[in-house]
């Protein structure tokens, strides 16, 4: 692999500089970003409220007119996506796939379709969440942002990281999980040249988020007891029913956008089918509409027989699976949650059956599920954990949640169910790529404990022609690298390449780092 010192050195010195400048630049990301994610969710609070009002009113001229506002909005929202084909879905792979550099979200129209389409689907009924279009309205923020500063190709893609934290920490006053999340699911590894701007953007957005919603978690499930160890074996039965419930959710989605992209090849009669269906079951069975957060609660409160729940769970997955394969903007996040919280329920009333349990320990059970089946599904345990513990506002069911999730995790592996955003950003990959360019970049990674860069000389990596190794820090020192120079465990690479061979270089990181 080629280095070079006269140019190494010079690029150190910038780089440090713009380390620096990252730092002040993602508060002001962590600000914009921020609240336009708040503004979104707030916004589909009353689109939810709407929703509610409009499907309430049973004379049959209402009924007309509510089918016709539901067709108009799906023309709108069709022609929305077909200006802006990357605003449809959740955003999650479509913010990968831009800092990759294999995407390019156009900014304003992008927004635009994300705001209208999103509210309309809600208003429609469509089982779909925020968490993913506040991820990508977060990193199309800060894109504009960057590019109004006009910012460096290395800290655009840091800003457009922070920017995606900054998001999700407003859509769900999460910021530790927003942070961990686009390490962990958006560039597979974790470093804190990354952490420590997504972390600030997120706190700050989270503030902001806080400001107006209150600092009640998201997701207030009380959990008054710990878990107790007499019943440690049904988290057995939790990590094997959230990875099934999670293995079913992903295969249904996948199956289900395939079909719907068969015989609805346009978007528009997609978005038509959509809308007309989650109209018709916002008549007929309006517990699985929405995202299923008023669903959980509603539960709680009056909690439904077990066929009843049963029922109303798999309806719940193959209609969310159904929304989400139409294109419309909106996310699974909220609805797999939901979905975590009705499986861990059914668990709790079948071991109810054969054995007495104390009632209070159904929401141990719920909280359980989510990170159970959120796990299954993302494949980030470490996100999935801290996310529930920051949704739910406790720390009682922290060694649990660890169980489930590890063995969610581990199941899923053993099926060959692949993480549901690896899946879904593979798909729009022929579809949505640009042009590659020649513009060069810089990447960013730590060689970990058991990685296979460990010991390798600089000339025996495998890194595309155009990469050049910048620079090495170990333990605080900066070392200018030489073909023999030797690569260490804890080592922070710095890599100089061209944006089209971005997503190639990743990708080899990745395999020999065993991330």
């Amino acid at each position: 692999m080629k280095t070079s010192p006269f140019k190494a050195n010079k690029l150190q010195t910038e780089v440090a500089k713009s380390h620096a400048l990252s730092i002040i630049e993602a508060i002001a990301v962590g600000a914009l970003a921020g609240f336009f994610a708040v503004l979104y969710r707030y916004l589909l609070g009353y689109a939810s409220q709407w929703h509610t009002w409009l499907f309430s009113q049973n004379h049959l001229s209402f009924i007309a007119i509510t089918i016709i506002t539901v067709t108009l909005m799906a023309r709108v929202t069709g022609y929305l996506l077909k200006r802006s084909p990357l605003s449809g879905g959740s955003g999650i792979p479509q913010v990968t796939g831009e800092l990759l550099g294999q995407f390019n979200m156009p900014v304003l129209s992008l927004l635009l379709s994300k705001f209208v389409g999103g509210l309309f689907a809600i208003i429609s009924g469509m089982s779909l969440g925020r968490e993913g279009p506040s991820i990508q309205i977060g990193a199309a923020v800060a894109k504009g942002y960057s590019k109004k500063r006009q910012t460096s190709p290395e800290d655009t893609r840091l800003l457009i990281t922070a920017g995606a934290a900054a998001g999700l920490a407003a859509a769900f006053n999460a910021p530790i999980a927003a942070s961990l999340f686009v390490l962990e699911e958006i560039h597979k590894s974790i470093s804190s040249f990354i952490l420590i701007p997504a972390l600030i953007s997120a706190i700050l957005a989270d503030l902001i988020s806080k400001s107006l919603f209150g600092l009640q978690p998201s997701f207030a499930l009380k959990t008054p007891e710990s878990f107790p160890l007499k019943l440690y074996f049904a988290l057995i039965l939790l990590g094997i029913a959230s990875a099934l419930i999670g293995y079913c959710f992903s295969k249904s989605l996948l199956a289900l956008q395939t079909t719907m992209q068969k015989f609805f090849p346009k978007i528009i009669h997609r978005v038509m089918a959509g809308f007309l269906l989650a109209a018709l079951v916002s008549y007929g069975f309006s517990w699985i509409t929405g995202s299923g957060h008023e669903l959980v609660f509603d539960f709680i409160a009056q909690p439904f027989s077990l066929q009843l729940l049963l029922i109303i769970l798999f309806a719940k997955i193959f209609f969310t699976a159904f929304c989400y394969s139409t294109g419309v903007p909106g996310g699974i996040f909220l609805p797999t949650l939901a979905i975590g919280c009705l499986s861990g329920a059914s668990v709790f009333m079948l071991i109810q059956l054969f054995l007495p349990i104390d009632s209070a320990l159904l929401t141990n059970f719920m909280v359980l599920g989510m990170v159970g089946v959120l796990t299954a599904v993302v494949r980030s345990p470490l996100t999935s954990i801290i996310l529930v513990v920051e949704m739910v506002g406790n720390l009682n069911n922290l060694l649990p949640l660890a169980i489930v999730a590890a063995l969610a995790y581990i199941i899923c592996e053993r099926l060959g169910l692949a993480p549901i955003y690896e899946s879904l950003y593979e798909r729009m990959q022929d579809k949505a790529a640009t042009k590659l360019t020649k513009k060069k970049i810089s990447l960013t990674y730590q060689v970990s404990v058991l990685s296979q860069f460990n010991q390798l000389a600089v000339k025996d990596l495998a890194f595309p022609p155009s990469a050049l190794l910048l620079n090495i820090e170990r333990k605080g020192q900066s070392i200018t690298p030489h073909g023999d120079t030797t690569l260490q465990a804890l080592d922070t690479v710095k890599v100089l390449l061209d944006e089209d061979d971005l997503a190639a270089s990743k990708k080899y990181i990745h395999s020999m780092n065993k991330d």
